[in-house]
């Protein structure tokens, strides 16, 4: 399906961008099926990796590196986040928020980036926070994004990320 739509998106909009967006957590070849059989097919512009805190295996410099390696084209973190709530994440990273994780990742960019990789950035996912996947009719929220249920702005991450466009514009 990913590449049928890839097709006809470039058919009828020549100039446009593909990205792709996959879960790559580890580095062993089956975490690159998916991506090897849309690069394979079709000319794809940015290669996505998703990272997560409780799904990763390894290292983000680690995949960087190992995508970097394998493709030589492009990447994009194209999905991370914290969960304030997950318990997996503070289990595997104590003490940590949404704005020591986003820091994290962005540490772990920049050591990808001196070692040769080809990062053109970080997607933080989503914005807000967002109803459970199993319920999307839920009033509850998972707290993971800059806006919060109530409307607020998470301090943590909001601190981060202007600290990081601060040090980008420098």
């Amino acid at each position: 399906m990913a590449i049928t739509m890839a097709r006809v998106a470039r058919d009828h909009h020549p100039d446009i961008g593909i990205l792709t967006i996959d879960p790559i957590t580890g580095v062993g070849d089956r975490q690159f099926e998916a991506t090897d059989a849309i690069v394979s097919a079709i000319h794809v512009d940015v290669i996505g990796t998703n990272y997560y805190p409780h799904t990763a295996r390894t290292s983000l410099v680690k995949v960087l590196m190992a995508t970097w390696q394998r493709y030589r084209k492009p990447i994009m973190v194209s999905e991370t986040s914290w969960h304030d709530g997950h318990p997996i994440h503070h289990r595997r990273h104590p003490g940590l928020n949404k704005g020591t994780w986003l820091r994290h990742v962005i540490e772990q960019v920049d050591i990808a980036r001196f070692h040769g990789a080809n990062i053109v950035g970080i997607c933080w996912y989503p914005i807000v926070d967002c109803p459970p996947w199993h319920a999307p009719q839920s009033r509850s929220r998972w707290s993971h994004g800059l806006i919060r249920k109530d409307l607020s702005v998470d301090p943590w991450l909001s601190a981060e990320l202007e600290r990081a466009t601060i040090r980008d514009a420098a």
